[in-house]
């Protein structure tokens, strides 16, 4: 009779609302062995087509000059932001503000200008931002652009829990095409207090999209006893508070 009555319970216990065995969820990370850990995922650079022609090209630093394109932005007030052409009498013409001259000046000098000429009659405050973006033309022959050095291969990463910045950041990688978890928590912002750098570990994808947990040794790195891991494109970090006991 006993026995029957500890099944009949038992059955009864495993009908109850949250007497259910805990199952993921289907999106939810998956833990594998060390060794099976999926590398990280690195971009490669892409290296521009070489020129037919590469002649040295003519300095784009300088003075500006007649014929220039400068291209002005003003945080406080975008109606002012555009492209201005550097008159033939060597002034640019700014709405509500008139001209100004530019000819002669290096960007920084024409930028103060426009800051000052800004602030005495419209703004209180003018934070201006002041580039080039087209030159007079050059009397001689023509010149094939120079090649473009390979741009450096950019990340996106994303951290979450004790840090000083969380969310999404884009990286460049170093030209040793590797960059460290440590490292790329430093490099924007930093621990937030009460970081448990022990405790840390990432999310990263496989080759079949799944989310793999890798556990981080934080503290290792901070005390020189662990090496950095590589972070990859994609990367997910976190980084949970530490629990103290009373």
């Amino acid at each position: 009779m006993r026995p029957f009555v500890l099944l009949l319970a038992l059955s009864i216990l495993a009908g109850l609302p949250g007497c259910k065995s805990y199952e993921p969820a289907s999106g939810a990370a998956r833990s594998v062995p060390p060794g099976s850990y999926p590398p990280p995922l690195i971009p490669v650079a892409e290296t521009p087509p070489a020129p037919h022609y590469a002649a040295p090209r003519p300095s784009v630093g300088g003075p500006i000059k007649p014929g220039d394109t400068l291209e002005l932005f003003v945080e406080e007030d975008d109606s002012f932001n555009g492209t201005y052409p550097v008159r033939e009498q060597g002034d640019v013409i700014i709405r509500s503000v008139g001209r100004v001259q530019v000819a002669g000046l290096s960007l920084a000098s024409a930028g103060n200008r426009l800051q000052t000429e800004l602030e005495s009659r419209h703004l209180k405050k003018a934070t201006v931002l002041l580039d080039r973006i087209g030159r007079a033309p050059v009397d001689s022959v023509a010149l094939s652009p120079a090649p473009a050095p390979a741009a450096s291969p950019q990340i996106n990463i994303y951290l979450n829990g004790r840090v000083n910045r969380p969310g999404q950041h884009r990286l460049s990688l170093p030209k040793t095409g590797q960059l460290g978890v440590y490292e790329a928590i430093l490099s924007t912002g930093g621990f937030a207090n009460f970081a448990d750098t022990g405790r840390a570990h990432l999310l990263r994808k496989d080759s079949e999209g799944r989310r793999t947990k890798i556990p981080l040794d934080l503290a290792g790195v901070e005390k020189g006893t662990a090496a950095d891991p590589p972070i990859g494109d994609g990367d997910i970090v976190v980084i949970p508070e530490k629990v103290f006991g009373f």
